[in-house]
């Protein structure tokens, strides 16, 4: 029902998450605090008496009042209908809550009671009667009305409009950004690094922050300690300790405020301002320790405790104000590190706050805004239209759950342009002083930290493995893979590395179906990657029948089993003398090359694959076409190929699901040649198909001096139609050029 007074839909507002009178609550500090808070000082604390927030004017211009005034607001959630009388029980309730505004908060000249329905005419005269020494107002739903326009116009939608994140929404969006990213997060085997504590922590959970009211009980013991042994002291000796005890009292305070309102979800109205300046630190060493001690006093033992304690928690309060403080901070580490296992559980929903927003940074192009990441997200049934709207829904969610929520970007380097984060960022910055309860979490490849961050992000988290919590790492893998260790040794060094702890345990056991001993543990990385690829090709297999494997099965594939359709065959006849020196007339026909064969179904021999050591090298297609015939082709001369290296093979995938395997005996195609990109950098035209060297980029041969490879040309497919490939570090004659290519290295890496 929208009020005919106010215009605010007050149906949507009781079909919100959580209690109507702290919702209530929450809006009117928030619209308070969006509208006058740059005129002074706005200060919210839990269990404050008398008010719930109030502001300290200091500069002129405030519709409220002059720098003379100071405000504060009681709000009353009463459940009763227009027109009737508030009641006895009611007038007591304000009149406590004035007495004890005027006891405890000193300086109040304007007391607001703020209600949703206006007061009887009876009421009002009773209220404006009373005798209080402040001036006295009445606010209601019209005067919440007027604050909720122009920048505070997110906040209306957010409690009163199609704005509005439930816990159950954000935990639906979280499974879906979660999805895609597949199984790079696993939340079983998930080990907590240090970073994930200090994230934590600036997300003000209570259980990361349970030792402030610790911190606080200790100064008070050692400041009555204290206080029991000053008498017969030097009156000036006194007054120093005097004012370390007052120190200690101040933190004591703070830490005590702060431990309540996180533990009752308030952080950031705790923070808002208001927060009494921290008192300058003790030295560690005072003039009045030094004359206790000398003088051997009884006293000089539990000062020196208190002077400990009391450095420790001025610490302590200025490491809660730069955790809540915090609005946007960089998680970064190199390849395999967990950055995307860490951004996945950071914004899982937890037992103190419902889940937060997972944004996936490959979704940004050269030219687009926040804006269009904002669209990943629906609202009430439409993509989000501006980042900020999906920050002031994110903020007034967190409000009412009382916490503050993460808005984590994956992958800033996986953007199509990294650079362009960095100008995005710095807006962003500006944006978020208006969401106290929004955490802004980016995680960036480290090669990547210096482009893509820019420097007015201070914090910077850094991700270097399980290192301490290794052990207990290692436990939650093997429980998860179901792989039962014994007595067997691993190479601590390498599994520190969680990708490859995860590919380890993936290649030990990978269905999962049943447990399986240490025993099957690869030995060596080199083997730990063998048996991975074959994986991959096996489950490649398994998904798409029609790209198989032409490979000989391995280790994870059960010998005898038929992996793709029978290849047809031709053959390479001799030639001129290549670029790799192979001598004119070495190349072989089909016929000549060793290769073991069976007889296939229709009694034709059919040509199994060979090592790539052999005198040919031979490249066979299999297309999303139907099965071909298996009887052999007659022998089609095609002109010399050059060998590669035995201990390399190279395999292309193409964006069109066609297979290229150069270790298999059947030969190459002129019909196929695929589009070859060397790896310095260069493109070479051959069709529509992608080949990528492993060998690094710029890298040499004649050197292991690694230099900065040139950018490829506009017109080049994207990077993220490529395909891993391996290859032996071979070179060919480089192909004509077009349009699309640029000259060719001669230390280029890659044959076609």
């Amino acid at each position: 029902m929208v009020s005919a007074l106010s215009g605010l839909n007050w149906e949507k507002f009781l079909e919100l998450p959580g209690d109507a009178r702290t919702n209530f609550e929450a809006v009117s500090r928030a619209a308070t605090w969006r509208n006058f808070t740059r005129y002074g000082r706005f200060a919210a604390h839990a269990q404050q008496p008398g008010v719930e927030f109030h502001l300290t004017i200091d500069l002129s211009g405030c519709e409220l009042g002059g720098p003379d005034r100071k405000y504060g607001w009681q709000t009353k959630w009463w459940d009763i209908q227009a027109g009737r009388a508030i009641g006895e029980g009611r007038k007591k309730d304000v009149l406590d809550s004035i007495d004890k505004t005027t006891k405890h908060v000193h300086g109040v000249t304007d007391w607001v009671l703020w209600t949703r329905r206006h007061l009887t005419p009876a009421d009002q005269a009773w209220f404006y009667g009373l005798n209080t020494g402040m001036r006295m107002h009445l606010w209601t739903e019209e005067d919440l009305d007027g604050l909720l326009i122009g920048d505070a116009q997110l906040l209306r939608e957010s409690y009163f409009g199609d704005l509005v994140f439930t816990p159950h929404r954000l935990e639906a969006m979280h499974e879906a950004a979660a999805a895609e990213v597949g199984g790079r997060w696993l939340p079983q085997v998930h080990q907590p690094p240090p970073a994930e504590t200090t994230l934590r922590r600036m997300l003000a959970e209570p259980d990361v922050w349970a030792t402030l009211a610790g911190a606080a009980d200790n100064i008070a013991r050692y400041s009555a300690a204290v206080s029991g042994h000053m008498k017969g002291l030097d009156p000036a000796l006194a007054e120093q300790v005097t004012e370390i005890i007052t120190i200690g009292s101040t933190l004591t305070d703070l830490l005590k405020d702060a431990d309540e309102h996180l533990k009752k979800g308030q952080a950031t109205a705790w923070l808002g301002a208001g927060v009494p300046s921290t008192p300058t630190p003790v030295p560690k060493v005072p003039q009045v320790l030094r004359r206790l001690r000398a003088d051997q006093h009884l006293g000089a033992p539990a000062l020196t405790n208190l002077i400990a304690h009391v450095r420790d928690a001025f610490e302590t309060v200025l490491d809660v104000r730069y955790h809540l403080e915090t609005r946007v901070i960089a998680v970064t580490g190199d390849a395999g590190y967990g950055k995307t296992q860490l951004a996945a559980t950071l914004a899982a929903p937890c037992s103190s706050r419902p889940a937060g927003i997972l944004l996936h940074g490959n979704r940004l192009g050269c030219r687009d805004t926040l804006d269009h990441l904002a669209g990943q997200i629906s609202i009430a049934g439409r993509p989000a239209s501006s980042f900020e709207e999906l920050l002031a829904a994110a903020d007034a969610a967190a409000a009412r759950a009382g916490c503050r929520l993460p808005v984590v970007i994956d992958g800033l380097n996986e953007a199509e342009s990294a650079t362009r984060w960095a100008p995005l960022l710095r807006r962003l910055l500006v944006t978020l002083e208006n969401y106290p309860s929004v955490l802004v979490v980016c995680t960036v490849r480290g090669a990547f930290l210096d482009v893509a961050v820019p420097d007015e992000v201070k914090d910077v988290l850094e991700l270097t493995g399980f290192d301490e919590s290794l052990n207990e790492a290692v436990k939650r893998y093997f429980t998860y893979y179901m792989i039962e260790p014994g007595d067997a040794e691993l190479p601590l060094e390498l599994v520190n590395h969680p990708l490859t702890l995860a590919i380890l345990c993936q290649v030990t056991n990978p269905t999962r179906t049943s447990p399986v001993s240490a025993d099957r543990i690869p030995n060596s990385l080199s083997a730990m990657f063998e048996a991975y690829l074959k994986d991959v090709a096996l489950r490649i297999a398994e998904l798409r029948p029609h790209i198989a494997p032409t490979t000989s099965p391995g280790p994870s594939m059960p010998s005898g089993a038929n992996y793709g359709p029978p290849r047809r065959a031709t053959s390479l006849s001799p030639g001129p003398r290549n670029s790799l020196g192979t001598s004119p007339g070495s190349g072989k026909r089909l016929s000549s090359l060793p290769s073991s064969t069976k007889a296939s179904s229709s009694g034709s021999p059919e040509t199994r694959p060979v090592p790539p050591s052999q005198s040919s090298m031979t490249c066979s297609p299999v297309t999303s076409s139907p099965p071909v015939s298996s009887a052999p082709m007659a022998p089609i001369s095609l002109g010399p190929w050059p060998t590669p290296p035995s201990s390399r093979h190279l395999t292309v995938v193409g964006r069109t699901s066609t297979h290229w395997d150069l270790t298999s005996s059947t030969p190459w195609s002129p019909s196929c040649q695929p589009l070859v990109r060397v790896s310095c950098g260069r493109w070479c035209p051959r069709r529509s198909r992608l080949v990528r060297c492993c060998r690094p980029s710029g890298l040499n041969p004649a050197s292991s001096t690694r230099t900065r490879s040139p950018r490829s040309p506009r017109t080049s497919p994207s990077s993220r139609d490529l395909y891993r490939a391996y290859s032996g570090n071979f070179s060919h004659p480089a192909p004509s050029r077009n349009t699309h290519s640029t000259p060719h290295s001669s230390t280029g890496c890659c044959a076609t």
